[in-house]
C-alpha cells in the first residue's frame, strides 16, 4: 500500500464535502509564560505591548537584542474561552531559542481579567496559562502582553 488510499466513487452520490481546517480550538490554542508571583510588565513594555499590535492582531511578537547584551522578545496574544472553559494555555515559540532560559514578565491588557501561571518556560519557547475566575458560563476573550529577557549569549558561552 502507498500513502494514498484509493476510493471507489458512485457517478449517483456526490462527493463528500471536507471540513476546511478551521481556529484552533481554546485548548489547543497558543501560549505565553507567566510568573506565578504575577509580575508586572515595565511601563516602557507595557505601553510597547498596548501601542504596537494593531486593533485586530491575534498576535504579534518583536524581537531585539540591547547594547548591553540583553535579548528580549516582547509581543502580545490573544486567548479564547468557551462556555464553561476556566483555563486556557498560550505557547509562545523562540526560533531561534535563546542561550539560556529567559526569565519571563506577563500581564493581561485587554479582554476578560484571568490569572496568568507559568506553566514552563524553556531556550525554545514557552507556556503560560491563563485561569479565569467569573463568567464560566459565557465565552470570553483575553489579551496576554508578554517580556521575555536573557544574555544574548549563555554565561558559559562568554567565559
Amino acid at each position: 500500500g502507498g500513502r494514498f488510499q484509493r476510493r471507489q466513487i458512485d457517478a449517483d452520490t456526490p462527493p463528500a464535502q471536507e471540513e476546511a481546517p478551521s481556529e484552533l480550538k481554546p485548548e489547543q490554542s497558543a501560549a505565553l509564560f507567566v510568573n506565578e508571583s504575577e509580575q508586572k510588565l515595565d511601563p516602557a513594555a507595557q505601553s510597547n505591548v498596548e501601542s504596537t499590535g494593531e486593533p485586530n492582531s491575534r498576535q504579534w511578537i518583536t524581537r531585539r537584542v540591547s547594547g548591553d547584551g540583553i535579548e528580549s522578545i516582547e509581543g502580545a496574544c490573544h486567548g479564547e474561552f468557551l462556555p464553561g472553559q476556566k483555563q486556557i494555555s498560550l505557547h509562545i515559540p523562540f526560533s531561534p531559542p535563546f542561550a539560556e532560559t529567559p526569565e519571563l514578565n506577563c500581564e493581561v491588557v485587554g479582554g476578560e481579567a484571568a490569572r496568568l501561571k507559568t506553566g514552563a518556560i524553556y531556550p525554545y519557547g514557552a507556556r503560560i496559562d491563563v485561569v479565569r475566575s467569573s463568567n464560566l458560563n459565557e465565552p470570553a476573550e483575553t489579551q496576554v502582553g508578554f517580556y521575555f529577557s536573557a544574555p544574548a549569549q549563555s554565561q558559559s558561552e562568554a567565559a
